[in-house]
């Protein structure tokens, strides 16, 4: 496939790096539209989706090298999603976002992971989503397959409901993770509800 051809059906989103381009933050966004086009009104209906989706709208006209890491973070993830791909692949897409655009975006790619996507050419297939993240707790959350890696070498895989047992993370991170996360719910308890659970 050329490189057309990739963005078409593939959008990726790296980690966070150094910007050297000054263009806003609707530049930016538009950017991922490149491949479908950016003039009919379902092009800048999409961009503006994703600026909403972000919480950009009011930011649009910004450059982006005037953003902070999490603003910009959030205008790579609009940028990424306006691609209006089948497959999406994030490398740590909640890094520098605060609680409220994590839920969102974790929201938003739980449902658009049990979706479909067309092509320009009107073929469509079912969404796919690849991440690699740190955060168990969102990975269970929006993932169907987990594979954990540990110094570079698949420590476990399957279905999350095979990998997420206490026997097998404290086999992947060396501590027992289910004794750490129960400790950690109950001071979260006692401080949001007054209370430990």
């Amino acid at each position: 496939m050329n490189r057309k051809q990739i963005a078409e059906k593939m959008a990726m989103l790296t980690q966070l790096s150094e910007v050297y381009f000054s263009f806003t933050v609707r530049e930016t966004v538009e950017m991922g539209r490149y491949v479908r086009g950016i003039h009919s009104s379902h092009d800048r209906e999409k961009i503006d989706e994703c600026l909403e989706l972000t919480g950009l709208e009011d930011m649009e006209d910004k450059q982006i090298g005037e953003l902070s890491g999490g603003q910009m973070q959030r205008v790579f993830l609009a940028r990424t999603i306006a691609q209006e791909t089948p497959i999406i692949l994030l490398d740590e897409p909640m890094n520098h976002l605060d609680l409220r655009y994590q839920v969102r975006l974790m929201e938003y790619l739980e449902t658009w992971a049990k979706g479909e996507t067309a092509l320009p050419d009107g073929r469509t297939y079912r969404n796919t989503l690849i991440g690699v993240c740190h955060d168990i707790t969102m990975a269970a959350g929006i993932s169907d397959y987990l594979i954990f890696i540990r110094e570079g070498r698949i420590a476990a895989m399957g279905d999350k409901r095979e990998v997420l047992t206490r026997d097998v993370l404290k086999s992947v991170y060396g501590i027992d993770v289910a004794e750490y996360m129960k400790r950690g719910q109950a001071v979260q308890n006692e401080l949001l509800f007054g209370k430990e659970d």
